[in-house]
């Protein structure tokens, strides 16, 4: 009996079809090497209601808002839950503020020779996380708080997490 060599390229398949065969044989689906099918039905997270008018009227869920660059400007990050109704929010003719509530000051988005400092899109996704820099108010401390307004619509008031090196007290007036 004679045997034929195998060519390498079969043998190349074969040892490709069996390494990905193995680790749901010997472990079973749902080990670490062999994670289980995703689902197509939603998690509890997708079906939680909205928090406030801003994730009802746009479609955004705000993740955080902290200080950045040395205190200097606040970073805002934001889950699209809502691709349809984010769309308005992440336009380019759309430029969100915050209000800084301890000093009523309006915070604004800087913009660069690059242009303004955020996230815009056409084709907004749903699960994605976007980002918007704010310039920082005057006076900031850890647990101060703000609301993103978006045209007339305003979030429920946001905690702004500051490290304690980077809190800047108000100024005290000479007496």
């Amino acid at each position: 009996m004679d045997h034929q060599p195998v060519p390498a390229l079969r043998l190349a398949v074969l040892l490709f079809a069996v390494t990905l065969l193995l680790p749901t044989a010997v472990l079973g689906e749902g080990s670490p090497a062999c994670p289980a099918p995703v689902s197509a039905t939603p998690t509890t997270q997708e079906t939680i209601p909205p928090r406030d008018d801003l994730e009802r009227r746009y479609g955004v869920r705000i993740l955080s808002l902290r200080a950045t660059a040395g205190g200097r400007m606040l970073d805002l990050r934001y889950k699209v839950v809502d691709a349809e109704k984010a769309r308005d929010m992440l336009s380019k003719n759309t430029m969100p503020r915050l209000l800084h509530e301890s000093s009523s000051k309006e915070l604004f988005v800087p913009v660069t020779r690059l242009g303004p400092l955020r996230q815009t899109t056409l084709a907004p996704e749903d699960g994605r996380h976007y980002f918007v820099l704010f310039s920082s108010p005057p006076t900031l401390k850890n647990g101060d708080t703000a609301r993103l307004k978006v045209k007339e619509t305003s979030s429920r008031p946001l905690a702004i997490e500051v490290p304690p090196s980077w809190e800047r007290p108000a100024k005290k007036k000479a007496e």
